[in-house]
């Protein structure tokens, strides 16, 4: 009946309903997701409004942000919203660990369910160039240059392709860079930069189309991907969730604070 109340979506009430058999709601939740929701919709009206909650674990903080987050990008998707297919990063959720940068995407994935919400995942851990490259695929729409160029580890090994990350030509990706309607950020959004093989590219100089909506990471992978990656941006953020802050406020990792409100 709350998650009703509350204006949760359909996808969000059978996950919670039939996928978990969840019947009641943590005091944390009853306290932070209505208040969320509420807030988001009348955003218009009363400004940004930032939330902080103190709670011990295993009191249900993780779902407190999981379903106002999945609640507001509802609306907003593609699909759902029918705004020129276009997806973006609007929401960033950081982390102090992999471990629990994993479990969290995790809970993400389960409950977007049944919606067209994409969650991406940014930890590493792996071999450095080649988990790089993987994930990069993974967070931003590739152009056709960028997913046939050969990529090679630290010692000249190939690093073969693995499943995931979307390949379109440039054209179409300049298209979802920028606001069609400006004509100053259409001149801005390219470099003149031109292929033979495929007739004439333009590649935009703006952050490229996400392939996600919502990314779960920790503060090094976050600033790797700020520093290298082609096409990630933050400049449409809207949501900046921070677990454990506690933890993160007190090891600053080469100011990643500073560097994501600066780049949103």
């Amino acid at each position: 009946v709350a998650s009703k109340h509350w204006g949760l979506p359909p996808f969000l009430i059978k996950n919670l309903l039939e996928s978990d058999s969840y019947e009641n709601f943590f005091p944390i939740q009853c306290m932070v997701i209505p208040d969320v929701i509420e807030s988001e919709r009348n955003a218009h009206l009363r400004g940004a409004r930032d939330v902080c909650c103190h709670a011990p674990t295993g009191s249900g903080k993780t779902l407190a942000f999981v379903l106002p987050l999945l609640t507001a990008l509802y609306n907003e998707t593609p699909e759902k919203s029918g705004a020129r297919g276009l997806r973006r990063l609007r929401a960033l959720v950081v982390l102090p660990g992999r471990d629990l940068a994993k479990q969290v995407y995790d809970v993400f994935v389960r409950y977007a369910r049944g919606s067209h919400i994409k969650i991406g995942l940014a930890v590493g851990g792996g071999k450095k160039r080649a988990d790089l490259v993987n994930e990069r695929r993974s967070l931003v729409v590739e152009t056709y240059r960028e997913a046939f160029n050969e990529n090679r580890d630290n010692d000249g090994s190939f690093i073969r392709r693995k499943d995931g990350g979307l390949v379109e030509s440039a054209a179409a990706r300049s298209r979802h860079s920028f606001d069609p309607t400006s004509l100053n950020a259409s001149l801005e959004a390219y470099d003149g930069t031109t292929g033979k093989d495929n007739g004439l590219q333009m590649f935009p100089k703006m952050g490229g189309q996400s392939a996600v909506d919502i990314l779960i990471c920790t503060p090094g992978r976050l600033i790797d991907h700020l520093d290298s990656t082609p096409g990630f941006t933050l400049q449409h953020l809207r949501f900046l969730v921070i677990d454990e802050a506690d933890r993160l406020v007190n090891q600053p990792y080469q100011n990643w604070v500073g560097r994501v409100l600066e780049a949103s």
